[in-house]
């Protein structure tokens, strides 16, 4: 009987240890490919605004995706709910994956191989994870740039090539610019990861603004100036459309 009982807990030792090894194994073969719901994931937004407007402008998209969501093969789920499934699949394999691993710790010794091929599939898919989160903050900075090149008028040449692939929106906000008579004046400030630019809203142009100077930050040194919370930006190369110097800033909000 005590022979009979290893055979059988040895038996099922192995068909468990195979099953893990099979899931691993799958994980590890397609999870490199899941880094193509980068181009999914990032126009998302889009999709979703695109039928926000067909739901509220187009009578017969209404009806027909009130006559779909009838179907049984619908099961009682819109269009959006459909949608968002690719975007929730790589959370809810890396959740898989660590609830997997979390109840076969115990038993490392009987499965440690396929325990291990778990936790390389698990690391897989954090670093796609990882990638793609990546991919969608430059997507979103990128936007934030064009629509800032959208806004900005003025006559340095750089204006007109605001948006680089190596230019990264860092900060916006107001700022006090002391003048050379001492007094402080309000500017709007963009701050990229090589630039500053700072400017004030067109009285004739809502949403749109004059750039009065455009700081190259290269060589740049920011030094704590003598009044309270002020600082000033020295070196660099810069163009000031205003007729006014170079030279230092108060400070800034966020």
């Amino acid at each position: 009987a005590t022979t009979t009982a290893t055979a059988a807990a040895t038996a099922a030792t192995t068909s468990i240890d195979s099953a893990l090894h099979t899931v691993g194994s799958i994980f590890n073969s397609f999870t490199p490919f899941l880094k193509m719901y980068i181009g999914y994931v990032t126009n998302f937004d889009k999709s979703q605004q695109c039928l926000q407007e067909l739901q509220r402008d187009n009578g017969k998209w209404r009806k027909f995706c009130a006559k779909q969501l009838k179907l049984a093969r619908c099961r009682g789920l819109d269009l959006n709910s459909y949608l968002i499934m690719p975007i929730q699949r790589i959370p809810r394999y890396r959740m898989l994956l660590a609830e997997l691993l979390k109840h076969l710790e115990r038993a490392a010794v009987a499965h440690g191989g396929s325990i291990d091929e778990l936790r390389v599939a698990l690391d897989q898919i954090k670093h796609v994870a990882s990638h793609i989160n990546a991919w969608v903050k430059r997507k979103e900075n990128m936007n934030k740039v064009l629509e800032i090149a959208g806004i900005l008028e003025g006559h340095d040449p750089r204006l007109r090539e605001l948006v680089q692939p190596t230019r990264t929106f860092v900060k916006q906000g107001q700022m006090l610019r002391a003048t050379r008579r001492g007094r402080l004046k309000a500017f709007h400030v963009w701050l990229f990861n090589d630039m500053l630019l700072y400017g004030t809203p067109l009285a004739l142009k809502a949403g749109k603004f004059r750039v009065h100077k455009v700081i190259g930050l290269h060589g740049c040194r920011v030094e704590k100036m003598t009044a309270a919370g002020a600082a000033g930006i020295r070196g660099g190369d810069d163009s000031d459309d205003s007729g006014g110097g170079g030279g230092g800033g108060g400070g800034g909000g966020g």
